[in-house]
């Protein structure tokens, strides 16, 4: 694995791919303040916009709710999307409602693929996400 700095931020190839953890680099990560919250997304959603825009990646391989950040960040259209969900379902359900919905939009325009970490939880997403693929 490298680490490598670009426009001042830092990110890892390992095999050729890079990766880039974009909470790693968000500033206020850990208060949970409603003001903070507020700060957090806006700074998730710029550097969101800003690797899609100056990296023009082939593929975004994402774990967490960030689709409403990536659907109005405008990746290109070729792009592909994996989205590997983590955690329970009805948590998923409850909390991110905006993100059901971004996906959904992501995986009408992109090609697309959901892995599920387990047969209970791919039934699951397949209920939520329908007529997606797991």
């Amino acid at each position: 694995m490298i680490k490598v700095t670009f426009d001042n931020l830092e990110y890892e190839v390992e095999n050729g791919i890079k990766v880039i953890y974009i909470n790693e680099l968000i500033r206020f990560n850990k208060n949970k303040t409603i003001v903070f919250r507020v700060i957090n997304g806006i700074q998730r959603f710029l550097l969101v916009r800003k690797f899609i825009k100056d990296i023009k990646p082939d593929i975004i391989h994402q774990h967490l709710p960030i689709s409403k950040y990536l659907i109005f960040a405008n990746p290109k259209l070729n792009t592909r999307f994996i989205y590997t969900q983590h955690f329970d379902v009805s948590r998923l359900i409850k909390k991110y409602k905006i993100d059901i919905w971004a996906t959904k939009k992501l995986f009408k325009k992109y090609t697309s693929r959901m892995i599920a970490i387990n047969p209970k939880m791919k039934e699951d997403i397949a209920n939520v996400y329908k007529n997606t693929e797991c």
